[in-house]
């Protein structure tokens, strides 16, 4: 099952009604600058595909009148893993609320508990994933208050204490990377290590008396013995993921947590991922002081992507919902090491998954069009922000080659122009095929400068072979 139709109004930066086809449900590469609505696209999915939900009211846009209400449309058509196809537009808006929450009143209910089952499965298996989130496993900004006398802290991410980067690596994978990872409790049901979680804050003792200990006790058992029993998947496959970057020269372990509510403080203990990792086969302390910004960003990535792989418990039926959203989240690496990400997202790892790719990146957006192909089921599309009206209206418009480029400079008779996205067309043509018969290309730094000697070398290399 696929999102084929994304319709956004009085959103964030989409004042007025906005509308991306997806052509039937392809993946899809969209740049756009700063200011263009490139992230307002990803706050829609990102929030959309959250079971607890989100007040759409506070993503009003600002230049919306009165009588326009923020809403969120997406359209998704397939047939299910029991067989019914569907074709339905679910709403994210100020009348009807989020579509997953379970509503206090059945009455109120905006879907039908059958399509609401369907999104939840989609909810549990899509990986949503900005540069932001990233950085959280390698620059510390604070985790959860451990206090069972504070807020309702299962409710949010982050607070404001900060125990260190090991308390806030814990948050992170058992709320956000492994929270859709369904696991089996006793007596034989089924939940997620995200709702073991929250129950742990939720069943958490605010007495010293025996019972609510008791109860608190029961629910950090359950989760340490369902989250433990998941590490070593988490480690097999992020070291997998890892195993697409060249000489990266990383191994990483996990050790088992141990949460326990202390009796006297009241406050959670043990709520800490401690990760051993290696660096050509030496053990490295404070490894987010150590590793350069390209080995922790390839650390970074590859553990969301393990854990979206993870959040999948039935991975050889493609007829789920699967969806993959990323915002700009390879920021950290440079553009060669890019390129094992996108091998990593066209591997039968992800082939069931509908991959979404937004970047600011022009050079990136330009290197990506040429691996992620249209006849293999890519649509290229630009969002560039129209500022005649006195503000920013986000428009969309479909990607240009180089050469379709340069076609247009030369019809305005600009020879310069037209020279130079010529060139640049050539130049990828050439990259294409050295890759494709093995021969090496030496990296080019700044990508944006590409000189007639490298494309002559190129060539050359090409004549010897």
């Amino acid at each position: 099952m696929k999102i084929t139709r994304i319709r956004l109004e009085g959103f964030r930066a989409f004042d007025e009604p906005f509308e991306l086809d997806l052509a039937g449900g392809k993946n899809l590469l969209l740049h756009g600058e700063n200011g263009s609505g490139k992230s307002s696209v990803f706050i829609a999915l990102k929030h959309f595909f959250e079971e607890r939900g989100d007040d759409i009211a506070k993503h009003r846009n600002h230049f919306s009148p009165e009588t326009r209400t923020p809403s969120v449309r997406l359209q998704i058509q397939g047939t299910d893993a029991a067989g019914t196809t569907h074709d339905h537009v679910f709403h994210w808006d100020v009348a009807d609320g989020h579509p997953l929450p379970v509503p206090k009143d059945p009455a109120t209910a905006p879907i039908s508990e059958e399509l609401r089952a369907l999104l939840v499965d989609a909810a549990r298996r899509a990986g949503v994933v900005d540069y932001r989130a990233m950085l959280r496993t390698h620059l510390l900004t604070g985790p959860l208050s451990r206090s069972a006398r504070g807020p309702a802290v299962h409710a949010t991410i982050y607070g404001n204490e900060s125990k260190g980067l090991e308390a806030q690596l814990f948050d992170l994978v058992s709320l956000v990377v492994l929270a859709g990872v369904r696991v089996t409790v006793a007596g034989g049901g089924e939940t997620t290590l995200g709702a073991l979680m929250r129950r742990v804050w939720e069943r958490r003792a605010t007495s010293r008396h025996k019972r609510p200990l008791a109860t608190a006790h029961a629910a950090t058992n359950a989760f340490n013995e369902a989250f433990n029993a998941k590490l070593p998947e988490l480690q097999t496959k992020l070291s997998e993921f890892l195993g697409f970057f060249e000489k990266h020269g990383l191994e990483i372990t996990f050790h088992p947590v141990s949460l326990a509510w202390e009796k006297t403080s009241l406050e959670l203990q043990g709520a800490e991922l401690l990760p051993e990792i290696k660096f050509r086969g030496r053990p490295v302390t404070n490894h987010h002081q150590f590793l350069n910004e390209a080995r922790l960003s390839a650390l970074a990535i590859c553990l969301f992507l393990a854990g979206v792989w993870l959040s999948d418990n039935d991975y050889a039926n493609p007829a789920y919902p699967r969806f993959l959203v990323l915002d700009d989240a390879l920021i950290g690496l440079e553009l060669q090491n890019r390129v094992p990400v996108v091998k990593i997202l066209t591997s039968d790892a992800f082939k069931h998954y509908q991959v979404i790719l937004l970047t600011h990146d022009r050079v990136w957006f330009d290197l990506a069009r040429g691996r992620l192909r249209e006849k293999d089921g890519w649509l290229h599309k630009e969002l560039f922000a129209d500022e005649d009206t006195g503000h920013l209206i986000p428009k969309l418009r479909a990607a240009q080659s180089d050469l379709e480029r340069a076609k247009v400079h030369l019809t305005n008779n600009d020879l310069k122009a037209a020279a130079v996205y010529a060139r640049s067309a050539f130049e990828w043509k050439l990259r294409i095929v050295c890759e494709k018969h093995g021969i090496p290309v030496p990296f080019k730094p700044d990508a944006d400068r590409r000189s007639e000697e490298h494309t002559s070398e190129l060539q050359s290399r090409i004549h010897i072979s």
